[in-house]
């Protein structure tokens, strides 16, 4: 199968002095394959159709860019994570970030008796406590990924 290719600028290298040279123009060809091209080798193949704001986040583009950004990631994942607490009936006095920890929750499991009828400020980090063992410990010190 023929790779995907694309004429682009690559953004930055070393020449053969070893000094850093930064192109002006198109100089090289960016060779692709993508993940379904390789479905035909496979014995057994199954599709899945997911929400995409609930499953699927790409990370393809530096910091600051509009879409598919290490921002736009960690605003999915607090999004994601502000459903889980709504849905475990939970409320938001404001916006800004959210982080459940994984050692919490890996998909919005196990947050009812946590969470219920109860009111957060953002950011919020919510964790498991430090000796290891749930016990409702709510934090919003030592904030991850930015919060």
């Amino acid at each position: 199968k023929q790779w995907y290719q694309r004429r682009v600028a690559i953004t930055a290298g070393i020449n053969g002095s070893g000094e850093r040279i930064v192109p002006d123009k198109i100089n090289g060809i960016k060779m692709e394959k993508f993940v379904f091209d390789v479905f035909q080798f496979s014995e057994k193949f199954t599709v899945l159709e997911v929400a995409r704001n609930e499953e699927f986040s790409p990370l393809k583009n530096p910091s600051g860019a509009p879409k598919c950004s290490p921002e736009t990631c960690l605003e999915d994942l607090s999004n994601q994570h502000k459903r889980w607490i709504i849905r475990a009936g939970g409320t938001f006095k404001n916006e800004g970030l959210c982080e459940i920890s994984p050692l919490l929750s890996s998909n919005g499991e196990n947050l009812e008796d946590l969470v219920r009828d109860k009111f957060f400020s953002l950011p919020l980090h919510l964790e498991v406590s430090k000796n290891g063992y749930h016990n409702g410990h709510i934090s919003t010190n030592g904030l991850h990924s930015k919060l």
